[in-house]
């Protein structure tokens, strides 16, 4: 395939240079498909199953540092469990 399309130089203009125009034939690259979350096809046993396994106990927090980690864990857990129960599409 060419990319050159047309290519014209026009020398009659008012100004004191000639102009040049170039028409060119690109392939643009579409952007890859992002994966979603299918929702609707979720098992939700399955993630159920996986946050109640850990059985995280918060009885025991203690200010600020323990209330932090205790949250990071908690957010952690419940994207495992939606990676695993939750499929993904691209569409």
């Amino acid at each position: 395939m060419q990319s050159v399309l047309t290519l014209a130089m026009d020398h009659e203009t008012t100004a004191d240079h000639s102009t040049t125009t170039l028409s060119l034939s690109l392939l643009l690259a579409s952007e890859p498909a992002t994966p979603h979350q299918c929702w609707h096809k979720a098992d939700w046993g399955m993630f159920n199953s996986r946050i109640e396994a850990v059985k995280m106990d918060l009885s025991q927090l203690q200010g600020t540092d323990d209330t932090l980690r205790a949250i990071t864990n908690i957010t952690r857990l419940i994207h495992q469990a939606v990676r695993e129960a939750v499929p993904l599409r691209t569409a």
